[in-house]
């Protein structure tokens, strides 16, 4: 028989300060964050340098602990060292056992200290990419934390939300109706024109040229050319935002090359049509060479504002601020939009054709008609923003759950996004009349981690004061019992509740034993547990408790019932064996 010989030690990173290790408890569990925690008890010194060790383990310094374990065996196997490196998250002291009971932590603790001091819409500049979201909000937090390269998984969080497109002739496909000009010259100020010889905008489906509307300038007086979309068919609600944007270029006719400045305005009117006031968009350059024909190409002008007290409609107005000073150029417009909200989204219409993301449709006669785009699969745009108050992990666990996929930091301080198929290295044994010193088999419904089904309800209030809400439901076939979430935040798109089933499948029955202490042991490490009178149990390690006291370690997991003779309790691989599977 084997003996092992079990040694603890502790020290302040970054200090030389030992601190004495009396007994305590270190727990991995995959079902919770932090992912690691522990507690450490630790007598009170009572010599001339007291003051001083308590100072330095005070966890307002945001210190942390080296936690060593080593084991040592009597037959020359080499000793095996097992090292947690954790916060220590609170440090109460009772005088009458003068002793210290030190809490610990593995730095998913540190995303619930922080939160964000203003909205940081960052993330959604990320949305592509998961594991990008995660990095920028990690090092947010942590400076230098970072997602380990391996296991490489990522997930597109991309927002998808409806949205309305109000200008109902965004081209002139069919007709100039809703448009007029104005140019400053005092005579030979142009005329209006459909143009068929337009390119197409990037990202609109097709190929060949594009319809668009155009104002040739006659007049080399003339400094600005204004193009209206003054239709009263704009509506508009105090407080809330909008923006307006179009494509513009213009092309020569005749004459030299030349650059000019462009942008978008939006006049805000009143239920009398008077002008309340103007949101004025930045100006974007543009710039053609010389000879006829000359084009500038498409630039995209937009102007973003808040409906001022009092608005109830808006005109859209889109300039060559600087004219074209020259006769015969003409400025062309095409794919004009006025939307809700105060993000810039690509141009769209309702001849779109319906991809994985989003159906688009007319809410009318085609090109003469508002456009509406409703998401396939919706994850609103607010839920990438990181609202200031809002901690991190509470950020990230929303949209990294809806993803189905978890966020886990371990006792080294490596960060991890796991899928429901990750297992952690290694293989755990607990064998009754072997190894077990003692076990407990649990099998409950009431215990709310058990459900096959959950209808998840997600409610918050958008940036113009209105509440929404939005659900997620979903059941495996034949599910018999239900749970409920409730989320008071931005909706992050259909995931979570498929998730959290798929997550709790096999906790209904909790096999958990102790054996002595294996410091390879982790939490999502294969195991198989052999209880007297019942089917081998396989599965997966969900909680590893580490008893200092006793030098032993309880391992819950998510079992399985495995009859005698089955596969999955056969040695190696089936590669490795003889013969086929069928004279097994």
């Amino acid at each position: 028989m084997t003996v092992t010989a079990h040694a603890y030690s502790a020290k302040i990173v970054g200090t030389s300060t030992v601190v004495p290790v009396e007994g305590g408890r270190i727990t991995l569990d995959a079902g919770s964050w932090p992912h690691v925690t522990g507690t450490i008890e630790v007598p009170v010194p009572t010599d001339e340098d007291a003051a001083a060790f308590l100072a330095a383990l005070d966890p307002r310094l945001n210190r942390r602990l080296k936690v060593t374990a080593q084991v040592t065996f009597d037959d020359g196997q080499p000793s095996v060292t097992r090292v947690f490196n954790l916060g220590i998250r609170s440090r109460p002291m009772r005088l009458t056992d003068a002793s210290i009971t030190l809490s610990l932590a593995s730095d998913e603790a540190l995303l619930e200290d922080y939160r964000a001091l203003a909205d940081d819409r960052e993330p959604f500049v990320r949305q592509a990419s998961l594991r990008s979201i995660c990095n920028y909000v990690l090092n947010k937090a942590i400076p230098g934390a970072a997602l380990a390269a391996q296991p490489a998984i990522d997930r597109n969080v991309t927002a998808y939300w409806e949205m309305e497109n109000q200008v109902t002739n965004t081209r002139g496909a069919l007709d100039l109706n809703g448009w007029g000009a104005y140019a400053n010259a005092a005579s030979g100020a142009g005329t209006l024109a459909l143009a068929s010889w337009v390119t197409r905008p990037p990202g609109v489906p097709g190929s060949g040229a594009y319809t668009g509307i155009s104002h040739l300038v006659q007049n080399p007086s003339t400094s600005w050319v204004d193009l209206w979309y003054q239709k009263n068919d704009l509506s508009v609600s105090p407080g809330r935002f909008y923006t307006s944007s179009a494509w513009m270029g213009f092309k020569a006719i005749e004459g030299a090359a030349a650059t000019r400045n462009m942008r978008a305005i939006i006049i805000w009117r009143n239920q009398a049509g008077a002008e309340i006031s103007r949101t004025v968009g930045a100006t974007v350059a543009a710039s053609h060479g010389a000879g006829a024909g000359a084009w500038s190409g498409l630039h995209r002008v937009h102007a973003t504002g808040l409906a001022p007290s009092g608005a109830t409609g808006a005109t859209l107005v889109f300039s060559v601020i600087d004219g074209l000073a020259q006769s015969g150029r003409g400025v062309t417009l095409t794919a004009a939009m006025f939307t809700e909200g105060a993000r810039l989204v690509d141009y769209f219409d309702g001849s779109f054709p319906t991809t994985g993301e989003y159906a688009y449709s007319w809410q009318g006669s085609a090109d003469a008609a508002t456009s509406l785009r409703v998401p396939i699969n919706e994850r609103d745009p607010d839920s990438l923003v990181w609202d200031a108050g809002r901690s991190a992990i509470d950020f990230l666990m929303t949209l990294v759950q809806s993803a189905g996929l978890r966020l886990v930091c371990d006792e080294q301080r490596v960060w991890t996004l796991r899928d429901e198929n990750y297992t952690a290295p290694g293989q755990l044994d607990v064998r009754y009349a072997v190894n077990m010193l003692d076990a407990d088999d649990d099998i409950s419904r009431d215990n709310d981690t058990w459900f096959d089904a959950m209808v998840a309800t997600w409610r918050w209030t958008a940036p113009d004061g209105t509440r929404k809400s939005r659900t997620d439901s979903y059941a495996l076939p034949g599910a018999t019992r239900v749970a409920f979430v409730e989320r008071e935040t931005a909706f992050p798109g259909k995931g979570f509740a498929q998730y959290a089933v798929r997550r709790a499948q096999g906790r209904g029955r909790e096999v958990s034993g102790s054996i002595v202490a294996d410091w390879g042991a982790l939490a999502e490490q294969p195991v198989t547990i052999v209880l007297p009178s019942q089917a081998t149990q396989i599965g997966i390690t969900q909680r590893v408790e580490f008893d200092l006291d006793n030098d032993r370690i309880t391992v819950s997991s998510r079992t399985r019932d495995t009859p005698a003779g089955a596969i999955d309790l056969l040695q190696g691989t089936i590669d490795g064996l003889t013969g086929s599977i069928d004279s097994l």
